[in-house]
């Protein structure tokens, strides 16, 4: 009998087939971001607000990955300082005598460990001078910056970028004479110190950014 035969080369066509449709083409993925070539700019505006002096902050930068996950860049950015009216009214001259505005220029490197289209963790670092203004003792210092990040893609070109910045002046001595003055004050001189911008610390950043 035949039979047997015509079910055997049938069951043998099915064999070969089934494979076929279990191993369709999987959906195509996003390519992973910050690969060579991709340019990343950068733009910030702040404000802090204190008792005896607030800030208006702005910086302006921009990166090219020179290889898949390293990023080369620059950032220029400024602090300019609002002293309050109570202060100068009590110190007169505070506003003319101590720097009014520093103004960074940081080359920067920023390398990302894991290039995903959805989450992408890097570290960033960079160092350079500060520009100080109103006649200072050294018109000219140092700073540094560093810390880590994360990149959430939101599409092909828009991410949510948050970080944690650490940064410091350098050196802390050079810095914290440039705001260090004495005064004539309505009980005879006093000397007045702007704490909190020359010794290290750090600050949380969150925003939107773009990548071409």
């Amino acid at each position: 009998m035949r039979l047997p035969s015509s079910l055997a080369l049938t069951l043998g066509a099915l064999l070969v087939l089934a494979p076929g449709s279990v191993l369709a083409a999987p959906p195509e993925q996003p390519p992973a971001p910050f690969g060579k070539g991709t340019i990343v700019p950068r733009l910030g505006l702040g404000v802090n607000l204190g008792d005896d002096v607030s800030s208006v902050n702005w910086a302006l930068g921009a990166g090219y990955f020179v290889v898949d996950g390293l990023e080369v860049g620059a950032r220029v950015s400024g602090l300019h300082l609002i002293w309050d009216a109570g202060l100068k009214s009590e110190l007169p001259g505070i506003e003319d005598e101590l720097p009014g505005t520093l103004v960074d220029v940081t080359p920067l490197l920023r390398f990302v460990f894991f290039r995903s289209p959805y989450f992408s963790p890097y570290a960033f670092g960079g160092a350079g001078p500060t520009f100080v203004t109103n006649n200072a003792p050294a018109p000219v210092i140092g700073h540094w910056t560093a810390g880590p990040g994360v990149a959430i893609g939101f599409g092909a070109h828009v991410f949510l970028d948050i970080s944690v910045s650490f940064s410091g002046r350098m050196t802390v001595a050079t810095c914290e004479e440039a705001f260090t003055d004495t005064f004539e004050s309505a009980e005879g001189p006093v000397e007045f110190e702007l704490g909190g911008l020359c010794r290290w610390r750090w600050s949380p950043g969150i925003g939107l950014g773009v990548a071409f």
